[in-house]
């Protein structure tokens, strides 16, 4: 399952996204980063949108341009926290 947690901020808004797992009944999680978008032909910063997740990839987009299939390991965050806002 993927949670995406949006955190709103005056200053500084984010979005986390948790990947909860569960492996011979033990549950556990990995932050992912997830890009926002930094291409001109989307509004800068905008969280993407996820579309699919599967075993070991997840696919997102943005308002606009193309749709991004990354796997999980690269989009894992190395310290497990969540972004903070600001």
């Amino acid at each position: 399952m993927l949670i995406q947690e949006e955190i709103p901020n005056d200053c500084g808004p984010c979005t986390n996204y948790i990947l909860v797992t569960v492996r011979e009944e033990e549950m556990d999680y990995e932050y992912l980063n997830i890009p926002g978008n930094e291409k001109s032909a989307s509004p800068v910063g905008e969280n993407a949108q996820v579309v699919n997740i599967s075993d070991s990839e997840v696919t997102y987009k943005y308002s606009k341009g193309p749709t991004r299939t990354k796997s999980f390991k690269v989009l894992k965050k190395p310290d497990r926290r969540p972004t903070f806002p600001g």
